[in-house]
């Protein structure tokens, strides 16, 4: 999927590589099996301010109410489109997962927990109910 809006990070690109090792096998004393080890590196964009809870603290509340303003239709407009757009939904967003660019123009980052509806789905269960910290 490919996600362009300026309030959400771009993707640049990713690095997938497998590796076979050798694993015991689980039943079995020494016996061992050829297992393959993916990995995968994920590359976005670089936004050179810190992630919104550096900002709304309270040793740098210093804001102006006009940029909050504009931080948060940024968010608004960001989830939007990823909702309408993509149909994405992140399920873990939080000032951490905000990023500031050079302007404070608010980037929604950190996907790990999103998931992908289709069109017409309207809701979906999930058994992970965990975010992160």
């Amino acid at each position: 999927m490919m996600t362009k809006h300026q309030n959400v990070v771009q993707f640049v690109g990713y690095c997938a590589v497998s590796s076979a090792e050798a694993v015991e096998y689980p039943q079995g004393g020494s016996n061992y099996i050829l297992a393959e080890r993916p990995e995968r590196l994920l590359c976005f964009e670089h936004v050179c301010n810190r992630s919104l809870d550096k900002y709304i603290s309270d040793e740098s509340s210093g804001l102006e109410w006009k940029m909050r303003y504009k931080i948060i239709r940024g968010i608004c407009a960001g989830l939007h489109y990823l909702h309408e757009e993509c149909h994405l939904v992140h399920l873990d967003l939080k000032p951490q997962d905000i990023l500031m660019d050079a302007i404070m123009m608010p980037k929604i980052a950190a996907f790990g927990l999103s998931r992908i509806f289709g069109v017409e789905q309207t809701r979906t269960i999930t058994q992970n109910r965990q975010g992160t910290m």
